[in-house]
């Protein structure tokens, strides 16, 4: 995925031949560079969750039964 450093417009691999990003080209007569960027996550997933949320998120195993019973 490429990224426009000026407009944030995104685009494609299959833009691997395009420097510049071709809406600021066309709308501003710009040339502004377009930036690789691997991935981009959620905000939401973006930070760790804290502890409490992780121990919400264990699985809990059930109590062993008792001997002699």
């Amino acid at each position: 995925m490429f990224e426009c450093e000026r407009c944030g417009s995104s685009y494609s691999a299959s833009h691997l031949g395009v420097e510049h990003c071709p809406r600021c080209q066309l709308r501003d007569q710009v040339q502004a560079p377009l930036a690789f960027k691997a991935f981009r996550l959620p905000e939401s997933q973006a930070t760790p969750p804290a502890a409490a949320e992780l121990a919400v998120m264990q699985p809990t195993m059930p109590a062993p039964p008792a001997e002699g019973v």
